[in-house]
């Protein structure tokens, strides 16, 4: 059967794609002009010039064509795509874009937490969705019966990147995204990729999301999803997923604390930081939940020098700092005020404490801290 084609170009401003309806993802950029906005925009976040970035079921590799573009010349994507079909249609459309050619690594294979072979089942009403596992399962959105698969090869993410550094992976494997990150443990240990991945709850067990969570959690992950009103990154757990999720590694949210909405920041100029430390600094606040926070503490030129995991214990938080007089405990409180989290206390409370005080001032008002003598 000849299938129609329609080339596309400058798509999402300058890749060339020849798409068919007859493939679910190139059928939806034919109808709705974009597939899956809210990834593209998460990625285009988080990925910069020169990163190494993983595709985890590539389909027809409409995204890691933007990721190709995204990462630039000193980039690279690498991907996999275990259907012989969609890695054709992937093949495709990267030889339509000669500039991203050399950017992108095509393994024609899946990923699993152990290494062998599964059963390839498509799913959905036309092609271009499908699932690995080891038989038919009749709970997901089959398309053909049980006696209609392929046997494809798997292997794990620390096999196939054999120590090579990544820092961002992105998932979408139809509810199997647990497996690929047991067989990435090495990877997530050594490097803290950013991770991009499917959630939805319409359609995967509790079970798998939950098991999920924990795994990314235990790891030192917190997920996140883009607010489409707030334009920032938001804190969400299960069940309160949308479709992706991208997950942070506590390592790195001051790398994007500027996409994150729970954050405050407090310039301290006055003369007792400046004695403290030499110079004015800046406390940057970041809320990963009720009680806990990272606390960054950032030069005048705004270099981090160090940063600690608080927890409030009933609205209290104290931490240790390094100054030009030595370690010194601070201690400060935390309220709510209108649903977002301030750092804030009062000067004269703290004075009549005894300790010495410093001030810090944001755009929302004072955080005042108080120095206890070492």
């Amino acid at each position: 059967m000849e299938i129609d084609e329609f080339e596309v170009t400058e798509y999402l401003g300058e890749i060339n794609l020849s798409l068919s309806p007859h493939y679910c993802i190139e059928n939806h950029i034919l109808r709705n002009g974009v597939w899956e906005s809210h990834v593209v925009e998460i990625l285009s976040l988080i990925l910069k010039e020169g990163d190494v970035c993983v595709d985890v079921g590539a389909n027809s590799g409409i995204h890691s064509l933007f990721m190709a573009r995204t990462v630039g010349e000193t980039g690279k994507v690498i991907s996999f795509e275990p259907s012989p079909e969609y890695a054709s249609r992937f093949t495709k459309q990267v030889e339509k874009n000669t500039g991203l050619r050399s950017r992108i690594e095509l393994i024609r294979c899946g990923v699993a937490e152990n290494s062998g072979r599964l059963k390839l089942f498509e799913s959905g009403e036309i092609a271009g969705n499908a699932y690995l596992a080891p038989e038919y399962n009749p709970e997901m959105w089959n398309r053909f019966g049980p006696e209609k698969f392929t046997e494809v090869e798997v292997i794990t993410l620390d096999e196939a990147l054999d120590g090579r550094a990544v820092s961002t992976i992105k998932i979408d494997v139809e509810g199997m995204e647990v497996e690929v990150l047991r067989g990435a443990k090495d990877t997530l240990a050594r490097y803290k990729p950013n991770l991009v991945y499917e959630t939805l709850v319409h359609c995967f067990s509790a079970e798998k999301l939950l098991a999920m969570q924990s795994f990314v959690a235990d790891a030192g992950y917190y997920t996140y999803f883009r607010h489409p009103l707030v334009k920032k990154f938001v804190r969400c757990d299960y069940p309160h997923f949308p479709e992706d999720v991208v997950a942070l590694h506590s390592s790195r949210l001051f790398e994007y604390r500027h996409l994150i909405h729970n954050r405050k920041v407090y310039r301290f100029g006055d003369e007792a930081t400046k004695d403290m430390f030499g110079s004015e600094m800046l406390f940057d606040i970041v809320g990963v939940s009720d009680t806990s926070y990272f606390v960054g503490f950032y030069s005048a030129d705004e270099s981090l020098v160090e940063y600690q995991h608080v927890e409030t214990t009933e609205g209290y938080f104290q931490f240790t700092w390094s100054t030009l007089h030595g370690t010194v405990l601070f201690t400060g409180w935390v309220f709510k005020i209108e649903e977002s989290t301030l750092f804030t206390t009062n000067d004269i409370a703290l004075r009549s404490s005894g300790g010495q005080v410093l001030r810090g001032n944001s755009e929302e008002g004072s955080l005042y801290l108080l120095r206890f003598q070492p």
